[in-house]
């Protein structure tokens, strides 16, 4: 008897597993965020024709801040670090701990085309409904910057964050 039941639970398990990954595919192929919303986001719930909806909006306190270091760091003026630093300066903060953004944090945001409105799942890039928070003509010069840098303490090759 309880082996029959460890079958039943295992096969319950497997059925879950693809019941989520089928919810999280419909959902990135919506546009929608999955997972926690990224530095300059929030993640929302509201109420929609009697139903509750979990979204994405932009966070008024940090998003400022991430237009701020897309352009700062398209002036060619700032590396990684001193750019990390002058977010610092200005009173830039991780969400929930008050702690100072890392330059890791710094390096991948400016990579990160969520923030010119697109998600990214199992490599598939689509539109999202979230608003972006920088122009592409933005993302693009620093793009252009970061490629160009070389050498200690500046950004080489693209990160892919999902």
């Amino acid at each position: 008897m309880k082996a029959i039941a460890d079958v039943v639970r295992e096969v319950q398990v497997r059925q879950n597993g693809e019941d989520i990954r089928v919810k999280m595919l419909n959902k990135a192929k919506n546009g929608d965020t999955l997972g926690r919303a990224k530095l300059g986001y929030l993640n929302v719930r509201k109420r929609v024709d009697g139903h509750e909806i979990r979204t994405i909006e932009p966070d008024p306190e940090r998003r400022d801040f991430i237009a701020l270091a897309f352009e700062l760091f398209a002036s060619g003026d700032y590396r990684i670090e001193t750019l990390q630093a002058k977010l610092t300066e200005v009173g830039l903060r991780m969400p929930g701990t008050n702690m100072p953004v890392s330059v890791q944090t710094v390096h991948k945001l400016l990579r990160d085309r969520y923030y010119l409105g697109y998600v990214l799942y199992k490599g598939i890039e689509r539109q999202g409904r979230h608003e972006a928070l920088v122009t592409s003509e933005l993302f693009e010069r620093v793009q252009r910057v970061l490629d160009s840098h070389s050498g200690l303490g500046h950004a080489t090759g693209r990160i892919t964050t999902t």
